[in-house]
């Protein structure tokens, strides 16, 4: 289990950045955000500032999947080992990221499609309407759930409320102090 990153995976919203951002600090290791990677290179080498959504409109779906993925073997690649929160489409490229399951550990958090909706009407994710919110989000948790739990060591699944995040974190760390020493 030594020196092995904590991938935090699970749809836009659900929390990755947050927890992981919290969990990181928790344990005294570095955090990663792969979208706030893909936004930095994105800005680095077009010479603008654009958001995750806007470069996946400007790129479209396969060359911001590649962007994806090269974020992600990035970050996993870093030393020491790091809490990496992943892009919430991350998870359809990670077959492509040779020996990803020897590399890390995986935590697909899994947020009830009630949790979703609450936490995008408090922050709003462009490429969705507002008007066709709880379908496009039913929609492609539908589709991606199977793919989360096929790379999964581990599922956890969110609750709403006003001490869940500090729940949340707890049971994070809890869970990777089990996996014993290195571990980050």
């Amino acid at each position: 289990m030594r020196n092995r990153s904590i991938v935090l995976i699970g749809m836009p919203r659900v929390g990755k950045t947050t927890l992981g951002q919290r969990v990181a600090n928790r344990l005294g290791c570095p955090f990663i955000d792969t979208d706030a990677l893909i936004v930095e290179h994105h800005a680095a080498e077009a010479g603008i500032h654009r958001t995750c959504a806007e470069i996946h409109e400007a790129l479209g779906e396969d060359a911001f999947r590649a962007q994806e993925q090269c974020a992600l073997v990035e970050a996993i690649s870093l030393m020491p080992p790091h809490i990496i929160a992943a892009g919430g489409g991350a998870v359809l490229s990670f077959a492509k990221v040779p020996d990803l399951a020897q590399r890390v550990q995986i935590l697909y958090l899994n947020g009830p499609i009630d949790v979703l909706l609450a936490r995008w009407q408090a922050s709003p994710l462009s490429w969705i309407k507002a008007q066709a919110v709880e379908a496009a989000l039913t929609t492609c948790l539908a589709e991606r759930h199977p793919q989360y739990q096929q790379w999964a060591d581990h599922e956890m699944v969110l609750t709403a409320g006003a001490h869940a995040l500090a729940q949340h974190e707890a049971a994070i760390v809890a869970w990777i102090a089990s996996l014993g020493p290195g571990a980050v």
